[in-house]
Order: structure tokens, then C-alpha cells, then sequence
């Protein structure tokens, strides 16, 4: 099985793995019983309860040019970042964690990405909005549910690295092909492996694996209670939530606890009032680490793996302290990584407040009006401590630099919207409406550093921004088969002093019921076949002036630019065989011009650079499609399949960058960001053609073939004058070097016997043919199976986690890779030599791109749901099981951390994978009880 999905996801494209997929048993995981659905792109919990995973739909058209808005229950929500969770794959656990509540109180989810839905919240939803819904009453007079969920969660190591044994070989040998002779084991004991040595000999004869030290099975306990109901007309709901676990990093965990109060009532005839609260108390302990490293996993895997982690005595026997050399021989970056979880602090606080009203009102037939308030108060506090690891052991009243942030974010959020419908009679329909919209929001806080010597003390002055659009529309529809929908609104901002220019932005779609026009003739098989255009224009301009200094010169920055942002959708959306089978076709294009963007200076010393003119022009196409079928429907037994494939390219159809934006170096461990042609899609990757090892380091002829010559396009030595060879030779940044026996072996493109910037060539693409999400899900009786597996295809990913982890370049430890380096002249390998600092084995080229093709099952569900006879016999209103399993299984050949790798990114950043984590795996087991 594993052979045959390795063989579909090949490099090779074969155009029948779409139709492999429409034929593989299925489900739904976005489980619809008509079209209307389906074209929302809705993800609801109550069919099966938690322990669902599944996803939204429409996230192609997400984060194109920023972070999308995150809209709860109809007001925006700008208390947590949406940047957090990966929308193709999210489900709603990730929702519910990103806002800080339990997934029990999540109802629905809706992508909003169409123009027109978009326009009435302004410029903020320009980069589309993920729109979530929460419970409320029930229409019932009493109701108690209580579910409990337990997480047990651990981590795969990434790499596979070297022990110490394997280490200090490496080291040593590195450090005789750089210099001819042997590493000076009396001035690095840490290498000396002596027991004439004790100190040295215990505490760096070790064989350590700290990714294992570092990591631990994770446990997580989630209760929820919640109570509902409606008492004479008046509906309620309260619920709470309680978490606290530890983290898959030792020393790490968190606290969470939050209160939900809603209440409703109707106005008989008129209409409702409605109001909220929601209370938060999140609290994360995390360990804080050099910058220098990506997070802690990236220090163990690099850190020398024979140092102890424990203290040796000079008699051999093991001590309670922690293992911290006075001078590290990695360097003073390199802290002993069970010390850095233990002792670097980084711990968190947010406390959140969200009381909310609502009213509606309909005192006429033909005339509404909606009023919304909403209110966050986000009060936030960050706590470091960063100890002196190399003069101190841990004790109780160990020194340091302690880091204390303490911030507020408020916001009030005002919508009124006026609906006018007037009678028109049955083949005319006709709402006319308006909105007024009011944003107002504070920002503050203070920061202080405070270490043995001195105290240094921040305050953040309080910015307050304010932000008020109104927006007329109209939405028309006759004889029920065409529908126009026209959106004008303006937008006024002022943010921290600076008044913005008032934006003009305009939308509008057409939709067409073609099922229901006379010519229709495929009723039989197609229920409802309708075709959407919406197109949506966004202007915004506004001037910025900024100061800044640097030691040569003065920046007077003016930012005085016009933002031209525009949407256009295309969807066709159809079921067929009485909506047992839905299909949705989206293409999609959205285009971002940031004009006149202008950078100045006054020079302080004469010759300085001329000024500098920014901008760039960009723009983002491609399509998805949505397919659902029914392939079973019987009573006790159904099965349900879906799939949602898609395609995104980007490109940049005008760029005026200063030169030190860009990389057109072939230095070590650098990728140009350069290769791209305007109006094409970027995603190329450029570098050099790996083509192994030098087995030689002279040429001799029939005997000594393999060594760094130079040759002719026919394959032949090139020579000099006096008949001797010319070596290769690498010459970039003021650099020449003669390749040696051991080295890499690059493609000399042009045979002119150099490797530089002209033998750079097209190595790969960073761009998927295809990707997406799909999983069956299989109903029999009281149980129910379902699968959610997520898939890339044809995408190359550059793995610069493996160029710093096998480079052989500095004193971090290295992947087990490096083992099969070469060692001696002859030997055949793909693997350069070792030396330190001083080689050119491991400069952009092939080497270090890879097919970032994969198959992963991203959750497997198994629920059970008791019958409604026993579950009486309890005096339980209904009572389940379940468990589920997190990216359980990943088929790929990509050799890094994780293949699934985030393309949301810039032009420069695109296909480069710097992760040194692999997913964590999690089994969660729930139960749910209603009363």
C-alpha cells in the first residue's frame, strides 16, 4: 500500500490520480443534505458531535495579501491573531483553541471570501473572514450536556542525528581536512576522551539524545458544562470550560478557563433582544531559548550529543545539577537544552472580556433594523527570565534578567443596518439596505528589563484609532432564477494620529438559477444548477511620514500611496441525483497594487545613495473544487465521500525594489530570491545541479578520472599551455577556491572551468499541481467511522533545515546522513567531506531540494453514540464515546520535518521549509453526556 501511494505521488504527473480519488469509498466531511450548504462553504458540529474532524471549504482564497478577519457570532474579533492555524487543514478544534473556548460551543463555520459578503466589514476583510458561529438556547425548557476529553499527545524527532561517539569523530575529522593536521584534544577535552581526564572524560563521554530529554508524552483534561433552555420566552445558555495539561516539551503547560453567559427574549411582533458575555483566563508556561535558534527542538538536535546532562563527578558518579560548562565548546549560543526548558522562562496571561448586545427589530413588514454592540478587553502579560547559565548553577536564588510586558487591547465595535423590502408582488423581490459602522480601539502598556546591574523600564504611549464606514445596497431578484446584488461603502480611519484619505470601495455579483429556466431539460439528474459572478473594489489611500536614523544618513520616509485591492469569483454550483451528489467549481482572482511608495533621506556624508522608489504590483489566481456524494443511504448503514482539490499560483506583474532586497549570491546555505519573471507565477528555484562527490583530488588519466577538472562540452580535460589540467574552481563574493577530492561536484554549465552566478539554472518549483483534502466516512447503526486525510502533488520544497543539519560546516551536530561522508580518495558517495568552515559543499543546488509531494491521514474519528432505550434506562438524555487520532500517518519522500509546509508566504520566503518539528501526534478520548 505504502509503494503504491508513493508511486502516485511521484514526480511523475499522472492525470488519473484525480479520478482515483473520485472512486475511493468516501464521505462528506462537509456533510450537506442540499446545495444551500454547500455554497456557503459551512462546516456545522451537530451531526456528529465532537471528535469530528473536519474542514472548512473555500480556503484557497484565504491569506492571499494578509491575515483574514475573524468575525464571532456577526461582529469582528480582534482579540486573537488568525495567523495561528493552518486554514486548509483546520478543523474545529484548531478553530476553538485560536479563540481561546471549547469546540463544544462552536455551531458553525463559515469562509466568506465573495466580494459582496465581505464588503460590509471594510477593509479588515479584504483577505477574506473565517465567520463563526456559537451556540445559543435551546428551545427546550431544561437542558445539561457535560463532555470530558482527554489528550495525550508526543512528538517524533525530525532528524535522525549522530551520538557523541559518531560526534567527536566528525568534529575531529573536520578540523584535519580544514588545517592538514590533527584537533588539539589538550586545549578541547570536551574531545579528549581520557579517563586521565575524569572531569572531562564523564561529562563528555556521553551518548546523549537531547531531543528525547527535552520531549514527553503531553496530557491534556478539557471539562465542559453547559446549561440551556428557554423559560417563558426567554432563552438562555451558560457554559464553562476548564484545561490544564502539560505540554510535549518538559516544563511547559497550560491553564484555561473560560464562562459563557447568553441570554434572549422576543418581542412579540416586533422582534428580540440578545445578550452575551464571555469571560477568559488563558495561561501558557513555555521555555524561552537564544534567538539564534527557531524554538528549542532546533537547539537539542544541534547540540553536541556527548555532554552530559547531569554533572559528573571526577569519580564518575552523577549529580542532581545540570551539566553547564563555563565556556561551551559549540559557543556561548549553545546552552545545555534540559537547563534552557527548565530555568528560561516565558509565561503568558490573557484575560479576556466580550460582553455583546444585539436588537432586532421589525416594527413593519417591509422595514427592520439591526443593532449590534460589542466589547473586548484583552489585558495581556508576558514574564521572562533569562538565568546566567555559564556563571551559575540553578538555585533557589539564582540571578538573571527578568522581562516583564504587560499590555491592553480594547475595542468597541457599533453595527446598525436599516433593511427596506418592498412589495413588489411574487416574480419581484427587492431589500434595500444600509449600514453604519463604528470601530474605536486603545492600545498601551509598559515593558521593563531588570538584571543584576541595571532597570530599564518602557511605557507604550497609548494609541487609539478609530475607524467608522457606512455602505447602501440592494439586492434584486425576478421570477426566481436571477439575482443582482449591488454594494457601494465608504471608509474613514484615523489610526494613531494619522488621518487616512475616506475609501471608496464597490461590489456586485449576478446569479443565475439555471435549473429553473424553461430550456432546462436535465431535471431527471440535476436538481439545481446555478452560476455566480461577483467582482469587489477596494481603494485606499493615505499618506504616512516617518523619521529614522542610521549612522550615516537620515530616513524621512513618506508613504503617500493609493492601495488598489480587487476580487473576482467565478461558481458554478450543482447537485444531481436528488442532492446525493454536490458539486462546487470556484476560479478565483485577486490583485494588490500598492503605488507611489516613496523612501528619501538626507544624506550626512557626501556620496550617499539616490533615493529609493518601492512598490510592487501582485496578483493571485487559481481555482478549487468541491465534490460530495452519497453512495450509501440506508438505514442502518451509509457512506459518505468528499473531496476538495485546488490549485493557487501567484505572481508579481510589477516590482521596483532596491537592489538589497534581493540575493544573487551562490554563497553557502543562500537561495536567490531573484528568479522570478514579472506576470508569470513566481515559485522557481534557482541554483546549482548537484552531481555528487569528487572521488579524486588530482587527475590522473584512467586511474584517477573523477577529480575536479574542468571539461569541454564533449567531455574532454581542458588543459593550459603546458598541457596541465585546469582544476575547477569556485569563484563568487571574492572568492577563489579549487575544488579538492571530497568536495561537491556542481555542473560547470558554460565549461569555462569556474562555478559562479552563470551556472545558476531552474533547479525546481516550489508550486503544487495540485492539492487538497479528502476522507470517507461510514455510518453503521449507532457507530460511525470518519477519516479526514490531507494531500500536495508536484511541489519541490527547499530544505534548509537539512542544509544546516548536514553541511558539516561548524560544530553542531549533524543527521546520521553525514556517516556515509567522504573519507578517502576512491571512495563513491553522495556525500561531501567534512570540514570546518572552510568548504563550498554546501552552496545552493539540488542537493537540498526535494519532492514535497505527501499523503497524510490528518485524523481518524471512531464514535458511538448508545441507544436513546439504555440511555432512559440512566435517566441520560443521550450518551457517546469517542477517540480520535491526529497526523497518524504521512507518505512522502521529502526527507524534513514536516512536507506540509506553509505557502502563504512572500515571493522571497516561497517553498523554503526552516522546521525543524515534526507534527505532534495526539490520541483524544471524549465522552459526552446529556441531561
Amino acid at each position: 500500500m505504502k509503494n503504491l501511494l508513493l508511486l502516485l505521488f511521484s514526480r511523475r504527473f499522472n492525470p488519473v490520480i484525480v479520478f482515483i480519488f473520485l472512486l475511493l469509498p468516501a464521505t462528506e466531511f462537509l456533510y450537506a443534505q442540499n446545495d444551500s450548504v454547500l455554497l456557503q462553504n459551512v462546516l456545522k458540529t451537530v451531526q456528529y458531535g465532537m471528535g469530528l474532524s473536519s474542514q472548512v471549504t473555500g480556503t484557497s482564497k484565504l491569506n492571499l495579501f494578509g491575515q483574514p478577519l475573524i468575525i464571532l457570532d456577526g461582529m469582528p474579533y480582534y482579540t486573537f491573531s488568525s495567523d495561528i492555524i493552518n486554514y486548509a487543514t483546520a478543523d474545529l478544534s484548531d478553530i476553538a483553541n485560536m479563540l481561546g473556548i471549547s469546540e463544544e460551543e462552536i455551531e458553525s463555520v463559515t469562509i466568506l471570501t465573495n466580494p459582496t459578503d465581505l464588503m460590509s466589514y471594510g477593509s479588515a476583510a479584504k483577505n477574506g473572514a473565517i465567520y463563526i458561529t456559537t451556540k445559543k438556547a435551546a428551545d427546550t425548557k431544561f437542558n445539561i450536556n457535560y463532555s470530558l476529553k482527554t489528550h495525550m499527545s508526543w512528538e517524533k524527532q525530525g532528524y535522525k542525528m549522530l551520538n557523541g561517539d559518531q560526534y567527536a569523530i566528525l568534529i575531529k575529522e573536520a578540523h584535519m581536512n580544514t588545517y592538514g593536521y590533527p584537533l588539539d584534544t589538550r586545549l578541547h577535552k570536551e574531545l579528549l576522551y581520557q579517563p586521565t581526564e575524569p572531569y572531562y572524560y564523564y561529562n563528555f563521554g556521553q551518548n546523549t539524545n537531547w531531543f528525547n530529554e527535552i520531549t514527553q508524552t503531553g496530557f491534556q483534561q478539557e471539562h465542559n458544562l453547559s446549561v440551556n433552555g428557554r423559560i417563558k420566552g426567554i432563552g438562555y445558555r451558560f457554559s464553562t470550560m476548564f484545561n490544564k495539561g502539560t505540554g510535549t516539551i518538559i516544563n511547559t503547560g497550560n491553564r484555561d478557563y473560560n464562562f459563557r453567559l447568553f441570554l434572549d427574549y422576543k418581542i412579540k411582533n416586533i422582534g428580540y433582544v440578545s445578550a452575551g458575555l464571555d469571560y477568559k483566563n488563558l495561561t501558557s508556561d513555555n521555555c524561552n531559548i537564544p534567538e539564534t535558534f527557531s524554538d528549542i527542538r532546533e537547539l537539542a538536535l544541534k547540540m553536541m550529543p556527548n555532554m552530559s546532562v547531569y554533572e559528573y563527578t571526577e569519580e564518575g558518579e552523577r549529580t542532581d545539577k545540570l551539566f553547564l560548562p563555563y565556556s561551551p565548546f559549540q559557543g556561548s549560543q549553545f546552552i545545555n537544552p534540559v537547563a534552557a526548558a527548565l530555568q528560561l522562562k516565558n509565561n503568558t496571561k490573557q484575560f479576556v472580556v466580550n460582553p455583546q448586545l444585539v436588537i432586532d427589530v421589525e416594527p413593519f413588514e417591509s422595514l427592520s433594523y439591526n443593532l449590534s454592540l460589542n466589547y473586548n478587553n484583552l489585558s495581556y502579560e508576558n514574564k521572562k527570565f533569562y538565568p546566567d547559565l555559564y556563571d551559575h548553577y540553578p538555585s533557589t536564588n539564582f540571578q538573571g534578567i527578568k522581562y516583564n510586558r504587560n499590555s491592553y487591547n480594547e475595542n468597541l465595535n457599533i453595527r446598525n443596518r436599516i433593511i427596506f423590502k418592498p412589495n413588489l408582488g411574487i416574480k419581484h423581490t427587492l431589500n434595500l439596505y444600509g449600514e453604519y459602522n463604528f470601530r474605536i480601539s486603545k492600545y498601551g502598556g509598559k515593558e521593563s528589563n531588570v538584571s543584576p546591574y541595571s532597570t530599564t523600564t518602557i511605557n507604550y504611549i497609548e494609541s487609539k484609532n478609530k475607524i467608522n464606514d457606512a455602505l447602501v445596497g440592494l439586492i434584486y431578484t425576478a421570477f426566481s432564477k436571477y439575482n443582482i446584488e449591488l454594494i457601494g461603502s465608504t471608509e474613514k480611519m484615523k489610526l494613531d494620529k494619522t488621518n487616512y484619505d475616506r475609501t471608496l470601495n464597490y461590489s456586485g455579483s449576478l446569479q443565475w438559477l439555471i435549473s429553473n429556466e424553461s430550456f432546462f431539460t436535465f431535471r431527471p439528474y440535476i436538481n439545481s444548477m446555478r452560476f455566480k459572478v461577483s467582482k469587489g473594489i477596494t481603494y485606499n489611500p493615505y499618506t504616512i511620514t516617518t523619521t529614522r536614523y542610521e549612522p550615516t544618513r537620515i530616513y524621512i520616509d513618506r508613504l503617500d500611496t493609493v492601495e488598489v485591492y480587487e476580487s473576482t469569483d467565478f461558481d458554478l454550483n450543482t447537485s444531481f441525483l436528488n442532492n446525493k451528489i454536490l458539486l462546487k467549481i470556484s476560479y478565483f482572482k485577486r490583485s494588490y497594487a500598492n503605488e507611489n511608495l516613496i523612501s528619501t533621506y538626507l544624506p550626512v556624508a557626501p556620496g550617499a545613495a539616490e533615493p529609493n522608489i518601492v512598490f510592487q504590483n501582485s496578483d493571485v489566481h487559481g481555482w478549487e473544487i468541491l465534490f460530495n456524494s452519497q453512495l450509501v443511504n440506508k438505514n442502518d448503514f451509509k457512506i459518505n465521500f468528499g473531496i476538495d482539490f485546488k490549485n493557487t499560483k501567484k505572481s508579481i506583474s510589477y516590482l521596483n525594489f532596491p537592489s538589497y532586497y534581493f540575493s544573487y549570491s551562490i554563497y553557502n546555505g543562500i537561495y536567490p530570491n531573484d528568479n522570478f519573471e514579472l506576470n508569470k507565477p513566481f515559485g522557481e528555484i534557482a541554483g546549482l545541479k548537484y552531481m555528487g562527490v569528487y572521488q579524486y583530488g588530482s587527475f590522473i588519466a584512467g586511474s584517477q578520472d573523477d577529480a575536479p577538472v574542468a571539461r569541454d562540452k564533449s567531455g574532454n580535460v581542458i588543459r593550459d599551455i603546458n598541457g596541465n589540467p585546469i582544476y575547477i574552481t569556485y569563484k563568487a563574493n571574492d572568492v577563489n577556491y579549487i575544488f579538492q577530492g571530497g568536495d561537491a561536484k556542481y555542473q560547470d554549465q558554460n565549461f569555462d572551468g569556474t562555478i559562479d552566478e552563470n551556472d545558476v539554472v531552474v533547479i525546481g518549483d516550489a508550486r503544487p499541481l495540485l492539492s487538497g483534502t479528502f476522507g470517507p466516512d461510514i455510518t453503521f447503526k449507532r457507530f460511525w467511522l470518519g477519516t479526514f486525510f490531507n494531500f500536495s502533488y508536484g511541489n519541490d520544497i527547499v530544505n534548509l533545515a537539512r542544509m544546516n543539519l548536514e553541511n558539516m560546516y561548524t560544530s553542531s551536530n549533524q543527521t546520521i546522513t553525514t556517516l556515509d561522508r567522504w573519507k578517502k580518495p576512491g571512495e563513491v558517495t553522495d556525500v561531501p567531506r567534512a570540514v570546518s568552515h572552510f568548504s563550498y559543499n554546501w552552496l545552493r543546488s539540488t542537493r537540498f531540494v526535494e519532492d514535497g509531494s505527501f499523503l497524510r491521514l490528518k485524523a481518524l474519528t471512531l464514535k458511538y453514540a448508545l441507544p436513546e432505550h439504555i440511555c432512559g434506562k440512566l435517566h441520560l438524555k443521550s450518551l457517546s464515546f469517542y477517540a480520535t487520532g491526529k497526523n497518524l500517518i504521512t507518505w512522502t519522500k521529502y526527507k524534513g520535518a514536516d512536507p506540509d509546509i506553509n505557502l502563504n508566504t512572500d515571493w522571497y520566503n516561497y517553498g523554503f521549509d526552516s522546521n525543524y518539528a515534526a507534527p505532534i501526534r495526539e490520541l483524544i478520548f471524549g465522552i459526552n453526556v446529556g441531561l
